[in-house]
């Protein structure tokens, strides 16, 4: 199970924010981010971004394509946090 800051993170990740730039949005460092994205990708058996959106999409196809509200089983049940409005702009979004 996900912690909800791994969730967070992951979740942000899978929206295409980048390392920095979900550090920026959540006050973290992009090394924490990571650390957490690590910890995360242990925990749901997958080694790379790529594997995690493949592992989101089989997911989505189970569930019926019923996204995003099934979303939160993917995201052990943490699908209360609300999504950002809006990307971060300036240096940060695309990098990291």
């Amino acid at each position: 199970m996900l912690s909800d800051r791994e969730a967070q993170v992951v979740r942000l990740l899978l929206t295409g924010y980048r390392v920095r730039a979900i550090g920026a949005l959540i006050y973290l460092s992009p090394s924490t981010v990571r650390n957490h994205l690590s910890t995360a990708f242990r925990k749901l058996g997958v080694a790379s971004q790529q594997e995690l959106t493949l592992l989101f999409f089989e997911l989505w196809r189970e569930e019926g394509r019923r996204l995003p509200c099934s979303a939160a089983r993917f995201y052990g049940g943490l699908g209360r946090s609300a999504r950002p409005a809006a990307r971060p702009g300036g240096a940060e979004h695309g990098r990291g």
